[in-house]
């Protein structure tokens, strides 16, 4: 199947921290299926179709807001702690306009074979190579995050700070998925 569906939590992450892992989980679940699909030539139309509209939405909706979560929540408390975090806090923003750039041609690759699945085939020489350069800068972007960023949460920031991220993360989340 194109579409695996990520495994259920048992329990809400409720800190900051722990959103963030898992944004960065359904991150690397999403650039996976994008390598997947790119790949998956006789597969059926219903679910190139529907893969392709599953990584629209994530790509579009879900993923901007992670992208709000880092840039306004964590960069502004964390710049100007050490010069060596501000150099990552720079590659990350640098990371996320790249991301964005190789994201158009695909979102709107795969919004054409939401529509029109059977084009898969046509698509896939320019999709695959761009889903596997896609997937190789997050894996990089998500595990400097992981190694440098992340601590610096811990490291730097206090309870009020940390509830504060968590929060704006949540308020993020409700205002884009309320009906």
């Amino acid at each position: 199947m194109l579409y695996p569906s990520l495994r259920s939590r048992e329990v809400e992450p409720s800190d900051a921290l722990s959103l963030l892992r898992g944004c960065h989980a359904h991150i690397r679940h999403f650039s996976s299926m994008a390598v997947t699909l790119a790949g998956s030539h006789g597969a059926p139309a219903h679910e190139v179709a529907e893969a392709a509209r599953q990584l629209v939405r994530y790509f579009t909706l879900a993923l901007p807001l992670h992208t709000e979560d880092e840039e306004l929540s964590l960069l502004p408390r964390l710049r100007g702690r050490s010069a060596e975090l501000d150099a990552r806090l720079e590659t990350m923003h640098a990371e996320h306009e790249r991301i964005v750039a190789l994201l158009a041609p695909q979102v709107e690759a795969w919004q054409a074979l939401a529509e029109v699945p059977g084009g898969l085939a046509a698509r896939a020489a320019v999709l695959l190579p761009e889903a596997r350069e896609l997937q190789e800068l997050f894996e990089r972007h998500l595990e400097a995050e992981e190694e440098h960023i992340f601590p610096a949460l811990r490291t730097e920031l206090d309870d009020e700070a940390l509830d504060a991220i968590r929060a704006a993360i949540r308020d993020r989340r409700r205002d884009q998925y309320r009906p």
